[in-house]
């Protein structure tokens, strides 16, 4: 009765004034009809001016809010990269049209017989000897190149190489990776070499490689600076699926698509968020690009360099090499975890392993090892390595449990703890958004709240 009396003040207000002071009215009269039938329930001064009238809310009406909220929150970041993508749909048609109306389109800037190099450690004298092996038998010469071992390096290099964060979030395995391929850059730069082919020690060849490479040289635009042999990610050559782009939001730094399709001739296309660093083409031009962006070591590098938006970067439709997943890696630890035998069926059930196996990974041993950062024990120099296959079936297993509960607040927690490792890797990769964070802050307290 009260707030019909209320509302009938407000309409009476509008014969004397303008429509918007009838609804301020009409509003404030509400609100304090409310606080004078709950005392201590809402303050008017301090009501939401977009809330609806009926308070206290109910939880349906929480939720409707919540949606609202991170709609918007969505449709801003949309509408956002819709924008960056026009301002780039025209240089990526002018590069398409020199890809394709030319077949010297890179001429000048790649050599026809490009220098190949492999990435190995001094101590890793079995990988250098099967690697040679393996790219003798495809016909490919190769020069060593001696990488940078993270765990050789003192507490001085580190500070003069690395940023603050890769010094207590990252491995020295992953330090080393990073130090190791710019210096690959590096000498790129001051031996003046229009393009090199680097290859990590764990890389492995397809048939035809050389003609394929031939092939690539031909059709890259101009302008490139990058143009990856062998990709794991998102790397669909079309138009990639849902599941695919998870993982770009997982890291961040996806690229806008040129066109309908990535592709911009029959053997290139323009990657949307790929990884891996066992087999890549750079330029000169790629290199100083990549000098003068990465000036100290970060994260792990593809995630780092791949994801710069002003780096023109390609990868071959057909990859001309591949890694081998079944051996251990050099920057994550190795073995067969623990946790690989009790957490490993929430990821085969639920369909992730497959999901990864259409990103260029076949083994799932390979991925679950990879260390996404490493956590620092205090008064001492050990790193406790946080790797991706337990943290996402952790995940997994408790988001079914609390889902299973009824237990909105449990899964809030879940997915807060999952906010916060994914925004430490987009910081210490170079990709944190605003747009996300707010995003997915604004779920993750709508939940709580609920």
């Amino acid at each position: 009765k009260c707030r019909r009396q209320v509302g009938w003040q407000g309409g009476r207000a509008a014969g004397r004034g303008s429509r918007s002071s009838a609804m301020r009215c009409g509003w404030q009269g509400r609100v304090s009809a409310v606080a004078a039938a709950q005392p201590g329930v809402v303050a008017p001064s301090l009501a939401p001016k977009l809330l609806p009238p009926e308070l206290p809310l109910n939880r349906s009406e929480r939720l409707r809010v919540a949606g609202v909220a991170v709609a918007t929150g969505f449709l801003a970041g949309h509408r956002r990269r819709q924008l960056e993508r026009r301002r780039s749909a025209k240089p990526c048609e002018s590069r398409r049209a020199s890809a394709e109306g030319t077949s010297t389109a890179s001429a000048g800037v790649a050599t026809k017989d490009p220098p190949v190099w492999v990435v190995n450690l001094d101590r890793s004298k079995e990988r250098w000897q099967k690697v040679t092996e393996a790219l003798s038998k495809q016909g490919v010469q190769c020069e060593r190149f001696s990488a940078t071992d993270g765990r050789q390096l003192s507490v001085k290099e580190l500070h003069a190489t690395t940023t603050r964060s890769a010094r207590y979030l990252c491995t020295k395995g992953m330090i080393g990776c990073a130090l190791s391929h710019r210096r690959v850059w590096q000498r790129v730069v001051d031996e003046s070499l229009p393009a090199v082919v680097c290859f990590e020690d764990d890389v492995e060849v397809y048939p035809n490689f050389h003609d394929r490479l031939q092939t690539l040289l031909e059709e890259l635009p101009e302008d490139w600076d990058v143009c990856l042999l062998g990709y794991v990610g998102c790397i669909h050559v079309d138009v990639e699926p849902w599941y695919m782009k998870l993982y770009s939001i997982w890291v961040g730094g996806g690229r806008p698509s040129p066109g309908k399709t990535r592709r911009i001739s029959p053997n290139v296309f323009v990657p949307h968020r790929p990884a891996g660093t066992h087999a890549y083409m750079i330029s000169q031009r790629g290199a100083q690009r990549l000098l003068d962006r990465i000036p100290l070591a970060q994260y792990h590098v593809d995630l780092t360099a791949w994801a710069l938006k002003d780096l023109r970067l390609y990868a071959a439709a057909d990859p001309l090499a591949t890694q081998s997943f079944g051996s251990d890696s050099t920057v994550s630890k190795g073995g067969t975890p623990v946790t690989t035998r009790f957490l490993s069926w929430i990821v085969n059930m639920t369909g992730i392993s497959d999901m990864v196996r259409k990103g260029g990974i076949p083994n799932l041993h390979w991925a679950w090892t990879t260390a996404m950062f490493a956590i620092p024990v205090p008064f001492t120099p050990r790193r406790i390595p946080v790797e991706a296959g337990p943290t996402v079936s952790l995940f997994l297993i408790t988001v079914l449990i609390h889902i299973i509960m009824r237990a909105p607040r449990l899964l809030a927690v879940d997915l807060v703890v999952m906010f916060l490792v994914t925004n430490v890797i987009r910081y210490m990769s170079g990709t944190f958004s605003k747009a996300y964070f707010g995003a997915v802050a604004i779920a993750c307290c709508s939940l709580l709240w609920l």
